[in-house]
């Protein structure tokens, strides 16, 4: 049986009206489903709030359940505070602060410092006055001979620091205001005269360790980066959960862990401590009471959503991250589709050997899922995040167009009546000018609504590497801010901004492509 592939004109072939009123019809579906969603979450979210008393002391009751993040020590340190207190167990801080905002919980357990950060850009949560007991963070090191060499040097580093005011110039950087655009030295090129060290970090604890536009920042990263540089070691920094941290150290895989690393008699059974870099304590976060006779409809609450998104360099990341996807859009579609009417050409008129070559690579960039040939060509060539990221998905997409531009035309060419099959054999060999106007002639219109089309999957596909440009915009602490306009508006933002480019880039292409099929028909 003759093998059937898949048309790519299957979608022009039915009336266009109808086409439209269901796109229509389906884009009102979605919008009202996505209002309604919003709603439900942000009405559940009010509603579910539960009074609870404003002092750490009043907690101690069966009443009322504390809630704190799996694998760190805020369970012991409520159990032993409030040991009438219900205790909830989350896997994640995200996780813990939307119980919070619904209800589910009455306070979270965290560090003072972490939950500061978030109250920066929250005023849904408020913070408790005292702490459930003080404590000391510092970087761990391996009970090892090497372990207890580097946590003196890491100690006499942070004592002399200390004393020339630098942990004061940190402290003022990270804890001082918010976290957004704020930025370490490199780990990569210090010199490693010494060695190169290899510090764990948990990413989880903004603004001690965090990633920022994909690089490790935070007030733990600047501290590790200048004790390297000072004392002659390179550094490689790993980003790993709290407990591999502390397990990996332990065991020696990591010559350091850091990030917000609570100093507890129990894990100086495992582990050397440097000196405190920065002493606070276990505080507990509630939701903020609503004002008496405070009233915010649903237009304040956008626009105040709105407003955050916006502030503080955001804008600036938003319009990056458009760029980013123009620049591989426009450069795929202005390489790809000469490149793919190449392929074409060649896979008919050149020898056998290079027509087959050809057949072959169109049959496997064909196969091969977009995602997988920029990864590979992103792991195999580049390093830089969004430079060699960006490079690497205008040639990954610019190959995958090409193809289906290679693809439209060939489905074109079967489509010719039967009649014309000899003609267009013999000029597709003398005479390309004259067989190409013959194919737009008979086929022009499906080709130009298939390359529209293709150019409108094009800013699909490369909508996810745009979106890393973004990605700040919806890092932990924007989804910690829990009000459903918050989380949604970068994404509803983004998803606005795409589907407009999507609508000028297919009118683009479209006029672009219509105006060459006249072009070659004349």
């Amino acid at each position: 049986m003759k093998k059937q592939h898949e048309n790519p004109f299957r979608y022009f072939n039915r009336p266009a009206s109808s086409g439209k009123k269901r796109t229509a019809a389906a884009v009102i579906v979605i919008v009202i489903v996505l209002i309604l969603a919003a709603a439900a979450v942000f009405l559940a979210g009010r509603l579910g709030r539960n009074a609870a008393p404003r002092d750490i002391a009043s907690f101690n009751s069966g009443k009322y359940t504390v809630g704190v993040v799996s694998g760190y020590i805020f369970g012991e340190a409520v159990e032993r505070a409030l040991p009438e207190a219900g205790l909830e167990y989350f896997d994640s801080r995200e996780a813990v602060y939307r119980a919070l905002y619904s209800g589910a919980v009455d306070a979270v357990a965290d560090d003072e410092a972490i939950v500061r950060a978030i109250l920066r850009s929250n005023d849904a949560f408020t913070l408790l006055d005292g702490y459930l007991e003080p404590s000391d963070y510092a970087f761990i090191f391996p009970k090892t001979p090497e372990g207890e060499k580097l946590s003196r040097e890491f100690g006499t580093y942070i004592d002399s620091l200390s004393a020339a005011g630098g942990l004061a110039v940190l402290d003022e950087k990270w804890f001082g205001g918010d976290t957004d655009n704020k930025t370490s030295k490199s780990a990569e090129g210090l010199p490693a005269a010494g060695g190169t060290l290899t510090i764990a970090f948990d990413d989880s604890n903004i603004p001690f360790a965090y990633l920022s536009a994909g690089r490790p920042v935070g007030y733990d990263i600047d501290l590790a980066v200048g004790f390297c540089e000072k004392y002659g070691y390179g550094l490689e920094l790993v980003r790993t959960g709290f407990s591999e941290m502390l397990q990996g150290t332990s065991d020696g895989r990591y010559d350091a862990g850091c990030g917000a690393v609570t100093v507890t008699e129990e894990r100086k059974k495992d582990h050397y401590f440097s000196s405190p870099d920065y002493s606070g304590g276990i505080s507990l976060c509630m939701a903020a009471p609503v004002e008496t006779g405070r009233k915010r409809g649903i237009f304040a609450d956008l626009g105040k959503s709105l407003k955050r998104t916006l502030e503080d360099g955001r804008a600036s990341r938003f319009l990056g991250g458009i760029a980013v996807t123009l620049i591989i859009v426009l450069s795929a579609l202005a390489f790809g589709t000469p490149f793919g009417l190449i392929l074409y050409i060649t896979g008919r008129r050149a020898p056998f050997i290079i027509r087959n070559f050809v057949k072959f690579m169109v049959w496997i960039l064909h196969g091969i899922p977009a995602v997988m040939l920029i990864l590979m060509l992103y792991y195999r060539h580049y390093k830089d995040l969004y430079r060699g990221g960006t490079v690497a998905c205008a040639i990954g997409l610019m190959l995958v167009f090409s193809v289906e531009i290679c693809r439209i035309l060939e489905f074109a060419a079967q489509d010719l009546d039967a009649g014309q099959t000899e003609t267009r054999y013999r000029l597709e060999f003398i005479d390309s000018r004259e067989y190409f106007g013959r194919l737009f002639a008979g086929r022009g219109n499906l080709i130009v609504r298939a390359y529209r089309e293709r150019a409108g999957m094009l800013v699909k596909a490369s909508a996810v590497a745009g979106y890393a440009g973004v990605q700040d915009m919806t890092k932990v602490f924007d989804l910690i801010r829990m009000e459903s306009y918050e989380t949604a508006m970068p994404l509803f933002l983004t998803a606005s901004a795409y589907f407009l480019m999507i609508w000028l880039i297919t009118e683009f292409a479209g006029r672009m492509a219509a105006g060459l099929a006249g072009k070659i028909r004349d």
